[in-house]
């Protein structure tokens, strides 16, 4: 007889809606800012803060441009991830390219001091990313079908174990700021600045999951499965906007400190999401799932940010120290201000909690220099990084380590160019509950940079 299913059973624990605090925290955790001298000193910039780029490491450091710039810098990227699923270990390799910065400094004209104006674009984020992976599991992932058997019962029948899985996850887009910025020197020693940020980004996620029963496991008629896939997409559009507040001391002609804040800030999600799913059977009979689509709006509150660094500036070497913290147990979903408040909030609102049980605070730490070959306008610069991971239980090992290095070369007054190159490493788990055996992944992240600054 012809089959009759009701409903999929399975608790899905992919969710449709980037509101899990893994996603929130995913929108924000690798931001790495931008620079082509501040990338190649391993984001050791605070105290540094001599060009462009100060408009995000620290506002205050524009007051030391010597006069007005233009930059801009291209990247490249290239990740590999090794990954272990169940018995099998599998490669992937994703390759990235994009415009990465572009702005210009203004130094206005002073009787004494320096006052500097700042615009420009940068992606600060990226979401591109991609995990492929497959392997037979002999463990259960729970999915189960309501069937309707010959004499009219409905019975919950399960394809959860003995099959072969594979799973491909791909996310790509930006979050991209529009900052505009200045730099006030209040006296010889002391500087101050602040930078506004319109942060505008897009972040599209496409998953797909399947199971077939290769090896004939499931063969009794109703329950006769031979495959079962998954497909959901998300499109997030992102908006908000953040203040930076920069100071920059002066200790001595050789030595300065930095500290800047990023206050708590907002970023609002509008989600668009779809689901399809679909289930065949040896004897050929398939069930196609009635789509599911919708739309989904939130905010995401993020804590305040301290990056704090001190720079050694002797005649041909510079040496500089950094730190960065935020407590990601601040982190907190929240309902749009121009939306009225609905039970489809409460599940949001709950998962608060996770925040502050399931993450912490933490302290990023960094150094670099740069070295100034005499009579030829050529610099060296080198740098390493230290993320630790924001999860409270998580193991060294999935802390990021980066190593990098750079090249600068002063073509003449008027232009300088750089070459940047970054390697990053470290281990990622994940799992959900089609795939509850989790993957463990070895990511090496190898990105390249291309940028020149303009004085005018």
């Amino acid at each position: 007889m012809k089959k009759s299913i009701f409903a999929l059973c399975c608790c899905v624990a992919v969710s449709l809606f980037a509101q899990s605090p893994d996603e929130a925290i995913e929108l924000l955790i690798n931001e790495s800012g931008f620079g082509d001298k501040a990338k190649a000193m391993g984001n050791s910039f605070t105290a540094v803060a001599d060009d462009y780029s100060a408009i995000f490491w620290n506002p205050a450091g524009l007051t030391q441009l010597t006069g007005s710039e233009i930059h801009g810098a291209y990247q490249f990227r290239q990740d590999q991830n090794e990954i272990r699923f169940l018995d099998s270990v599998q490669k992937g390799e994703w390759d990235y390219r994009k415009l990465k910065s572009l702005g210009l400094a203004y130094k206005f004209p002073t009787v004494q001091g320096s006052l500097v104006l700042a615009f420009g674009f940068q992606r600060l984020n990226d979401y591109d990313n991609g995990l492929r992976f497959s392997g037979f599991s002999q463990g259960s992932n729970g999915l189960s079908f309501e069937m309707e058997d010959d004499e009219g019962n409905w019975n919950s029948v399960f394809f959860d174990q003995h099959v072969d899985q594979g799973e491909s996850i791909s996310t790509s887009g930006n979050l991209n700021a529009f900052s505009v910025g200045t730099g006030v020197m209040l006296s010889p020693n002391l500087s101050v600045g602040a930078t506004l940020h319109f942060y505008k980004g897009r972040q599209s996620y496409d998953f797909l999951y399947s199971q077939a029963d290769t090896r004939d496991y499931y063969v009794t008629y109703p329950a006769d499965f031979n495959e079962y896939s998954l497909a959901q997409t998300i499109d997030t559009q992102l908006n908000g906007h953040g203040l930076t507040l920069g100071g920059l001391l002066n200790l001595s002609p050789d030595l300065k400190v930095g500290l800047a804040v990023d206050l708590p800030w907002r970023l609002k999600a509008e989600e668009s999401y779809s689901e399809k799913e679909n289930l065949s059977f040896d004897d050929g009979f398939e069930v196609d799932y009635e789509p599911i689509s919708g739309e989904w709006t939130y905010v995401v509150r993020y804590p305040v940010r301290f990056r704090g660094g001190v720079c050694l500036d002797l005649d041909r070497l510079m040496l500089s120290a950094g730190f960065a913290y935020r407590d990601w147990r601040d982190v907190r979903f929240e309902v749009p201000e121009d939306y009225a408040y609905t039970e489809d909030y409460d599940y949001l609102i709950d998962e608060n909690s996770s925040f502050s049980t399931d993450y912490r605070a933490v302290l990023s730490y960094q150094a670099g220099g740069e070295f100034r070959i005499p009579n030829s306008g050529l610099k060296i610069r080198g740098g390493y990084r230290v993320v630790p991971s924001v999860y409270r239980d998580a193991e060294a090992s999935w802390n990021r380590v980066y190593l990098s290095g750079g090249l600068a070369w002063d073509v003449d007054s008027v232009v300088t160019l750089s070459l940047t190159l970054i390697r990053g490493e470290w281990k990622r788990f994940s799992l959900d509950s089609l795939t509850p055996d989790g993957t463990l992944e070895d990511v090496q992240s190898d990105r390249f940079q291309v940028g020149f600054t303009c004085r005018l």
